[in-house]
């Protein structure tokens, strides 16, 4: 199959679009829900070649290269996507809709490689076996590198998340198949290490959970990236390729210098601007008395000690008064 039809720059055609009742477009997605994708990659490839690039039929085309080639096609497909992001984003069709369109198509193409991707693993197939044989880990890396591209290109499109998240599921998956290539020939040593290993992560993830005690938090993909880089910066130091770790460093401490703990943990705030939007107007009137004595006083007892400060009793703090507040508002707790 020959994906060398969605590399270089896209020809923007006037009126290039594949209408829904195209019988072209109907007829390979007709085929597609009972799963044959071999004719549907002709008609796709007759589509490209008169240079309507319609991000629908490109879907359909990528997923035909995977159920064709299977695991080694993930690299070119990435490497396509990632391209096409990247310098053809104007030429796809239909325009109307545009991201709307790529967001879908892209959701239901990794979405499908995943699923098949799990199918594969769990009833440990002949073509699962075929991957395992023939499959390099130079290769393995090389898909995982492709994805990261791919990861950072998706993040030019308005709605990203939803579909950044299913790409590293494939990813995570892509990773599970690297770690575990040298315990290929035994099949029960590779399921008990993958059980010890969810395992591990479920403990992980209750002690973090005890140790804390907060619900809710989740790193964005802005944390994964960061934590990508971190582990590029310490395989690099351990090459001994120090020009290239001290490019990565570079950026690393960029992104501490401005680290914005709302980007990479927004789960975290959530409850705090929800309850502080509620109750602002109330909250404002208390900022004129930061330099009072019972506001400098409170706040010492806030910082040596947030549980006798949460279970203080502030009804007989009182405040100096203030024109703009009536008289019956000027004491009370700082903050309910």
């Amino acid at each position: 199959m020959d994906v060398n039809i969605l590399k270089g720059e896209f020809e923007i055609n006037e009126n290039p679009d594949l209408t829904t009742t195209d019988p072209r477009l109907r007829h390979i997605v007709t085929l597609v829900q009972k799963g044959d994708f071999r004719c549907p990659v002709l008609q796709s490839k007759n589509i490209l070649d008169e240079k309507i690039y319609d991000i629908r039929n490109i879907g359909y085309y990528l997923y035909g290269h995977f159920a064709e080639s299977g695991l080694a096609a993930a690299e070119e497909i990435f490497t396509c996507l990632a391209e096409i992001l990247h310098k053809n984003i104007a030429a796809l069709v239909p325009a109307r809709n545009r991201e709307k369109h790529i967001k879908n198509t892209l959701s239901w193409l990794f979405k499908t490689i995943s699923n098949n991707l799990i199918y594969e693993t769990e009833k440990r197939t002949q073509i699962y076996s075929k991957w395992q044989a023939s499959i390099t880990p130079e290769q393995v890396q090389s898909i995982l590198e492709s994805g990261w591209r791919l990861q950072e290109a998706i993040t030019l499109l308005e709605a990203s998340s939803d579909i950044t998240d299913l790409l590293t599921k494939i990813l995570e998956w892509v990773q599970v198949f690297q770690n575990h290539e040298q315990s290929w020939g035994d099949e029960e040593e590779q399921e008990v290490e993958v059980a010890e290993e969810a395992s591990l992560q479920q403990e992980t993830k209750k002690q973090l959970k005890d140790d804390f005690n907060i619900e809710g938090i989740e790193g964005s993909y802005h944390i994964k990236l960061l934590m990508r880089k971190l582990d590029a910066f310490d395989r690099l130091v351990e090459a001994d390729k120090l020009a290239l770790a001290a490019i990565v460093a570079d950026d690393i401490n960029n992104t501490i210098s401005n680290f914005d703990p709302k980007l990479y943990f927004p789960g975290l705030f959530t409850r705090f601007y929800v309850q502080f939007a509620k109750n602002v107007n109330q909250l404002i009137n208390y900022v004129q008395f930061k330099n009072s004595a019972a506001w400098a006083t409170l706040q010492e007892l806030y910082k040596v000690d947030i549980e006798s400060f949460i279970s203080f009793d502030a009804g007989d703090i009182f405040f100096k008064e203030c024109p703009d507040i009536p008289s019956g508002q000027a004491h009370g707790e700082l903050i309910t």
